[in-house]
């Protein structure tokens, strides 16, 4: 069966995932696919890669302002990433950023 939230129908969006963090680093996610990766995925991703002790994801949702995404297990499609559209994925580190583009 698909994962929740999937149709069929929908292509795939396959983003690079920019993390800065304050000293000026910068962590690099290649292809991740928003029509299916998790939050939980992209906690684990970071984690690996930041061994900071502090930093959250969030969304940034343009009209909506940010969104944490910390009390949801839910797919990033279901934020309504499509064509067209630039949403954001920030994962503060102190005062870095991080945000995705949809590549087509």
């Amino acid at each position: 069966s698909e994962p929740v939230g999937r149709s069929a129908t929908l292509p795939s969006c396959f983003v690079t995932l920019e993390v800065k963090t304050l000293g000026g680093e910068r962590i690099l996610l290649h292809d991740v696919d928003t029509m299916t990766v998790t939050v939980d995925n992209l906690y684990i991703r970071v984690s690996s890669m930041e061994k900071s002790t502090k930093w959250k994801l969030a969304l940034v949702v343009p009209g909506r302002g940010l969104v944490t995404l910390k009390e949801y297990e839910r797919l990033l499609s279901s934020y309504n990433l499509a064509a067209g559209e630039t949403y954001r994925v920030e994962v503060p580190l102190d005062m870095g950023a991080c945000h995705t583009t949809c590549r087509r």
